[in-house]
């Protein structure tokens, strides 16, 4: 099934599966934050 603008569930657990992960200084505590507020965030980056 498709998430909205063409991507598909399987390509994005596919881009997920495959990343490296890092986090920039701060992230860890934004998502923590984020969490707390139950906001949903995704976010992709070269």
């Amino acid at each position: 099934s498709s998430a909205g603008g063409g991507l598909t569930h399987d390509a994005i657990k596919r881009s997920v599966s495959n990343a490296i992960i890092e986090f920039r200084d701060g992230v860890v505590k934004l998502f923590e934050l984020l969490e707390v507020g139950l906001v949903l965030l995704i976010s992709f980056a070269l």
